[in-house]
């Protein structure tokens, strides 16, 4: 039975659980219920494969990457991974400023990661192993001349 809230949709396609994200935007305003969902999916359920659907955000605020960041290492922890679909331009810009695209998987469209992912497919990323260091790099930059040079 898929979960509902204002903002997210969960639901289960064979050994994928995705997360459908409803909102346009995610700021320090409205993550708090899908962080808390997110933690809650990752620490209660055998969650391996966590697909992350943001095809109708336009805004991120890349204070959410740390707290993803958390999630993906959780997963990884278990053999698990964390993985992104329908990214919109400003929010792929996000990704890559950050880097946080080297450290999760990404597709276009939730279709072609379930093709990749459902069936009982391996869950391998091409993102890195963990790294602390990395994973610490994900925070926001200290100044606008940080993102100028990124």
């Amino acid at each position: 039975m898929p979960l509902w809230s204002p903002d997210f949709r969960i639901e289960q396609f064979e050994d994928v659980t995705i997360v459908r994200v409803t909102t346009d935007l995610i700021d320090s305003m409205n993550y708090e219920p899908l962080a808390a969902e997110l933690r809650e999916l990752v620490a209660g359920r055998d969650v391996t494969k966590l697909l992350v659907n943001l095809e109708h955000v336009e805004f991120l605020h890349s204070f959410a990457l740390g707290h993803l960041a958390a999630i993906r290492k959780k997963l990884a922890e278990r053999g698990g991974s964390l993985g992104f679909c329908g990214l919109r331009p400003s929010v792929r810009q996000v990704f890559g400023v950050t880097q946080f695209d080297r450290l999760v998987r990404v597709w276009n469209t939730e279709k072609a990661a379930l093709a990749e992912w459902g069936s009982g497919a391996a869950a391998t990323s091409s993102a890195p192993a963990d790294d602390e260091a990395e994973l610490s790099a994900l925070t926001e930059p200290e100044t606008t001349d940080d993102l100028e040079s990124a």
